[in-house]
């Protein structure tokens, strides 16, 4: 509880500009926002790992941003094998942002996701921050989501298992993700 002891909560409306997002995160202030009429029940802790990201040791940090570009490159070429030109010019404006700093093609890319052109599923590429807290989000939720069984238990320890040994394999995987949860608690 000590670790979201310094974050502010807003509940607010959605105004025009917001149409299609759940929430914020303000690094500033320390405040998150999350916004009546979301449909997307992970917004909250999606939030708060936002929040803690800023508290892991810079090892943690480093290893999330090189699993983050490795998803990032993958999803690119994944897009581009199967000829999906609204999922390489999304990927395409991605990278020019990172690469370049073009903020109209970060604006652009985030416009697709509004938009609904692109997969939700899609929005833990746009930066390091969000692949940390979708990812990070997932897991928590199969974590605390699973059923106080034995069963259910071994199904999750197994999942995270495998995602580590994958890790270890240069694969890409949650590993990364997974560590910098177990660090934080």
């Amino acid at each position: 509880p000590a670790l979201v002891d310094s974050l502010g909560i807003s509940v607010r409306g959605k105004s025009e500009t917001e149409q299609g997002t759940s929430g914020g995160y303000t690094p500033f202030n320390r405040v998150m926002t999350l916004l009546k009429g979301s449909q997307n029940d992970e917004t909250g802790v999606h939030e708060i790992l936002h929040h803690l990201e800023r508290m892991m040791p810079e090892p943690i940090q480093r290893a999330l941003r090189t699993a983050w570009f490795k998803s990032l490159a993958k999803a690119a070429a994944k897009a581009e094998k199967a000829g999906d030109q609204t999922l390489m010019a999304f990927y395409s404006n991605l990278i020019k942002f990172h690469a370049n700093g073009d903020r109209a093609a970060y604006a652009a890319a985030i416009s697709m996701l509004k938009n609904g052109d692109v997969a939700y599923s899609h929005y833990q590429h746009v930066n390091p921050s969000e692949f940390w807290a979708v990812n990070g989000s997932r897991i928590l939720e199969g974590r605390f989501g699973v059923s106080q069984s034995i069963v259910g238990q071994i199904k999750q320890f197994l999942k995270e298992f495998i995602e580590k040994v994958k890790g270890v394999f240069g694969m890409v995987s949650d590993a990364p993700v997974i560590k910098a949860l177990n660090s934080l608690s």
